[in-house]
């Protein structure tokens, strides 16, 4: 029982939602396995978007459905021309998390500063920081670096 109180306790310290569809965008047979492996074992969904009246469209929909389920927190995966005549299906894979720092940050100390975004394009965002000790990781098949920043309830 008193894990259980544990476990309660700490799910209750943050929201982490989980959404995977997969979109097909052009008409396509998709086999029954397949179908019943995604609900099964991704809870995911399959709609078919092929009667949407052009590219843009249904870029914008993916867009409408991933907005919806991150909160408004994730409005344009899918750029300008990210649909086009050669895509059949798309795949999205959603994570909707809101926790607290196990260690809050200092809102005085945000300052705007420049995002590079993996094409390089810079975006003027607002930056938190601060000097502590985190686990850092060198991820080199994606030529990134990461750390570990830890929110209430997790280990």
């Amino acid at each position: 029982m008193a894990t259980e109180n544990m476990i309660k306790q700490s799910l209750s310290q943050f929201t982490a939602d989980f959404y995977d569809k997969v979109i097909a965008e052009q008409e396509t047979t998709i086999a029954e396995q397949f179908q019943q492996i995604l609900t099964k074992d991704y809870d995911a969904s399959i709609e078919q978007i092929c009667s949407l009246p052009s590219d843009e469209a249904k870029r914008q929909h993916i867009n409408k459905w991933t907005s919806e389920n991150t909160g408004q927190n994730i409005t344009e995966l899918l750029s300008a021309g990210a649909v086009n005549a050669d895509t059949v299906l798309a795949l999205i894979n959603a994570l909707y998390f809101k926790g607290m720092w196990r260690n809050k940050f200092d809102k005085q100390r945000t300052f705007h500063g420049d995002f590079i975004c993996f094409g390089g394009e810079k975006m003027d965002i607002m930056m938190m920081h601060v000097e502590a000790r985190f686990s850092y990781e060198e991820l080199t098949d994606w030529s990134a670096q990461a750390v570990r920043l830890p929110f209430k309830g997790t280990e």
